[in-house]
């Protein structure tokens, strides 16, 4: 049967293996948040890009007519 203290120790080591894992991820974690970001943006970007082609072209076929 585990002391007191032992119990202690161990959970501390535990928190502490937590926390380092936590420390590592945290970079991965940023960095999709970064390309997701961007994604989304370039996204936006391509559909808006696309909505004002399709109003040039219908504004060049309005004038034609």
């Amino acid at each position: 049967m585990k002391t007191f203290r032992q119990f202690n120790e161990d959970l501390r080591q535990l928190q502490r293996d937590l926390n380092a894992l936590d420390y590592k991820a945290a970079p991965r974690q940023r960095l999709a948040a970064r390309r997701q970001a961007a994604k989304q943006q370039s996204q936006s970007a391509g559909s808006e890009f696309n909505s004002r082609s399709a109003d040039e072209v219908s504004a060049k076929k309005e004038r034609m007519a």
